[in-house]
């Protein structure tokens, strides 16, 4: 009897005993996972929220990835704040490392090796200080500032209320840049006066105060035409349109304009600091720094000559293939078509190509387009395609 009383007494515990032992095996299962959403969304959050712009780039609407409330932001850069940055790297690495991937599930545990190779090819470039070049001729900030915000979209009276305030610190951001050239020019490592000054003269004429004045210029043009959209849409009032117009006439000319000023003349005073003429790879860590920039760009571990060689071997099957096309399909292809003479494409000057383009894409973006190849030629000239 006593016996079975302790049998009666042992099947509860027992039950008992594997319960919490599930709870404890499914609390650190749990724990894993729930430390790697925290940091995921933590970065996320981090790295959007310094910078409205990027943000607005990234997602429509915000409040859907739980950012409720942020002010329009733009980053200024100051060397303390690269530091923070640096330390802050090394913290993410660091909590990364304390999560078991094998506690993920499979979408999280994918996400988890991308963000780890991520981490480790941004703390390498970290130590690559004054390499980067903001402010290049071709895809630098003061070219691309100007598309950013005349493609800046608008979707509620927020984002133009976000976007004014993107454009009243212009100044501070330059500024930024300015103390990051000073520093880039005593560190030996400053753009060669060819590069100068085709950033001088995009920095000279992005913005003229005769357009300006005349309210003709694109980020006044490109602006109208966004509220006029909202209000369309009655999103904002008539009332709300003219203060905002006049409010982005206002700040182009007495902020954006003078800051283009201010970089043009900084930059003016440090021609003649870049010594090296000859391109990236003869810089003292110009190799080393091509090939972290050639991690960053494909997230790939592989050096150049193996991605060189396999590039080469994809060019080769991919010709060959083609051959073989031409080979068993010979009447799609005439020798007319092949031969150097060819009308095919009689297109031949950048001009003339841009200006197909255009012509082309009207029917599919007919606003865009026009807009786009606007800004280009403003930028860049019409003989800088090349």
């Amino acid at each position: 009897m006593l016996k079975k009383h302790l049998r009666s007494l042992l099947v509860p515990f027992a039950l008992l005993a594997i319960f919490l032992v599930s709870v404890v095996c499914l609390f650190s299962f749990r724990k894993d996972e729930r430390q790697f959403t925290e940091l995921t969304t933590e970065l996320f959050k981090n790295e959007l929220l310094p910078n409205t712009l990027n943000m607005h780039y990234t997602v429509a609407y915000p409040k859907n990835y739980g950012i409720y409330s942020y002010d329009a932001t733009l980053p200024v850069y100051s060397h303390k704040q690269e530091l923070t940055s640096k330390a802050q790297l090394e913290n993410y690495k660091k909590n990364l490392s304390l999560i078991r991937p094998e506690k993920l599930d499979p979408g999280e545990a994918y996400t988890y090796q991308l963000l780890k190779d991520y981490l480790e090819i941004a703390s390498l470039g970290a130590s690559f200080s004054y390499y980067e070049e903001p402010l290049s001729p071709g895809s630098g900030v003061q070219s691309q500032l100007p598309i950013l915000l005349a493609e800046y979209t608008f979707r509620s009276k927020q984002d133009v209320e976000d976007y004014l305030k993107i454009l009243e610190q212009t100044g501070d951001y330059f500024e930024g840049f300015i103390r990051y050239e000073q520093e880039k020019a005593e560190a030996g490592l400053f753009m060669s006066d060819v590069s100068l000054e085709k950033v001088l003269l995009q920095c000279d004429t992005i913005l003229d105060e005769h357009s300006l004045n005349l309210g003709t210029h694109f980020l006044q043009t490109t602006f109208e035409e966004r509220l006029q959209t909202l209000l369309s849409q009655k999103l904002i009032s008539a009332k709300e349109a003219t203060t905002y117009a006049a409010t982005n006439d206002r700040l182009l000319s007495t902020v954006m304009l003078p800051a283009y000023e201010s970089l043009s003349d900084a930059l003016l005073i440090l021609q003649g600091s870049g010594t090296n003429e000859e391109g990236l790879a003869h810089y003292p860590q110009g190799k080393k720094y091509y090939e972290y920039l050639l991690q960053k760009s494909t997230g790939s571990p592989r050096k150049a000559d193996e991605i060189k060689d396999l590039l080469y071997e994809h060019f080769e099957n991919e010709y060959r293939a083609f051959q073989n096309f031409v080979a068993t399909n010979p009447t799609l292809v005439n020798e007319n078509q092949l031969s150097p003479s060819s009308t095919l494409f009689p297109l031949s000057t950048p001009e003339d190509i841009l200006a197909d383009l255009q012509k082309r894409m009207e029917k599919r973006f007919s606003c865009s387009a026009g807009k786009s190849y606007a800004i280009f030629s403003k930028l860049y000239g019409k003989n800088s395609v090349r």
